[in-house]
This record gives C-alpha cells, structure tokens and sequence, in this order.
C-alpha cells in the first residue's frame, strides 16, 4: 500500500510552534501523527519560507518562538518530508481567493498529494469543489489517522 502524502499548511507548523507543550492538543498530536511515517510530508522552499517569514515578521510570533525552536521545526521538516520541486512562481491554478495561498494546491498537485491540512478558511471554503486532494481541517485530519490501520 502506498503511504498517502499531505501538505500541511504554515499555519499548522506554526500553530505547532506555540502549543508544543501541550502533547494532548490536536495540533501537536496532529504534527506527531504526521511525523510518525505513516503519511509522507510533502515541503516546498515556498512553505519553508512562509513558515520563516511568518515567525521573523510577527512581532506576537517572534515573541514566543525562539529561533532554536523554529530551526529545529524546520530541519524535522526537512528531515521527514518529500521535495515539491515545481517552479513556485509558476502559479497556473486560481482557485483560491487568497493567490498566495495557491502554492499548496500546486504542492499537492505536483506530488499527487492525498490530503491538505490546513486551518485556512480559504483552504476549507473550496474542499468540496476538489475531489483530491481531501482538505481537512486538523482535527478532522488526526479523526481520519486515529481510523486509518496501522
């Protein structure tokens, strides 16, 4: 069986970054499912900046995430995820009202990704226009692994 893949949007790596604490939060138990090999992440240098700039330019941000912090998110990324390599300013789908939000579309396209996570309303707005990849909220994403068979 082919282990799915999903793009995961910043907001949920970020979000990860503020509750880390918390291990019974969904979006920490959300982060350690994905992480855990039973999905394939899927990056792109688009998200990793995203991520960076998010964190760099956020004054409330910047306050509660250390650059440490933020480094070693970063290279878990890297570390377990698959390389989207389309060109990111080669943007060919509109589908969304927020363009910069475009990119994760095309992520999930490039990679025939299964699912989208992401706390975007944007995102959420047009998931039942899309037949895949699924885009799901991270709560419903951790109901859909909690099903899944190990």
């Amino acid at each position: 069986m082919m282990v799915p893949r999903v793009v995961v949007d910043a907001n949920i790596f970020i979000s990860y970054l503020l509750v880390a604490n918390d291990s019974s939060g969904t979006i920490v138990q959300t982060f350690e499912s994905i992480s855990s090999g039973r999905y394939r992440l899927v990056r792109s240098d688009r998200l990793i900046a995203e991520i960076r700039k998010s964190v760099e330019h956020k004054p409330t941000l910047r306050a509660r995430i250390s650059d440490e912090d933020l480094e070693v998110l970063i290279s878990l990324i890297e570390e377990v995820s698959i390389p989207s390599y389309r060109d990111p300013d080669a943007e060919v789908l509109h589908l969304l009202r927020d363009r910069k939000d475009n990119y994760l579309l095309e992520m999930a396209y490039d990679t025939d990704a299964d699912y989208i996570v992401s706390g975007d309303r944007d995102l959420l707005d047009i998931r039942d226009q899309l037949e895949r990849p699924r885009i799901l909220t991270a709560r419903e994403f951790l109901e859909l692994f909690e099903q899944m068979p190990t």
